[in-house]
């Protein structure tokens, strides 16, 4: 019964007390993806045969510019850029994919896959070209 409901009752009426409201108890959303996420991509690097120590996934909570929340996923190529590098495309398609599959919603909430190369620099691959190169 509610403050302004017994207000109208007569001086001395006991009203019933209410029975507490029980709600399950809600998983925190960005706690529930992040763990999907970090299980979508442990499942996708072990499809393509790609050693786990290779990548590392942290999710990051943002809000967009609307005040809708946003996770976005970072992927830290550790080892093995070389190779790596041609798979990376794949491995983001099945990623995304996995995701949608598992989650429907997931458009809903994904900002942005990214990615962050902090490997040693392969002495193989070139310097970057004077700017020229590129006009």
């Amino acid at each position: 019964m509610s403050f302004l409901q017994s207000l109208s009752m007569p001086l001395g009426a006991r009203a019933e007390p209410e029975a507490p409201t029980r709600e399950p108890p809600r998983v925190d959303e960005a706690h529930r993806r992040r763990v999907l996420v970090n299980m979508v991509v442990a499942e996708a690097l072990a499809k393509l045969s790609i050693p786990s120590d290779w990548v590392r996934c942290t999710t990051l909570e943002a809000v967009s510019r609307s005040g809708r929340p946003r996770t976005v996923v970072q992927l830290a190529v550790l080892k093995g850029d070389d190779q790596l590098l041609p798979m990376i495309p794949r491995l983001q398609e099945s990623i995304d994919r996995e995701l949608r599959r598992r989650d429907p919603r997931r458009a809903d909430w994904l900002g942005t896959i990214c990615w962050e190369f902090r490997g040693q620099r392969d002495a193989r691959f070139a310097a970057m070209p004077d700017a020229s190169y590129w006009h």
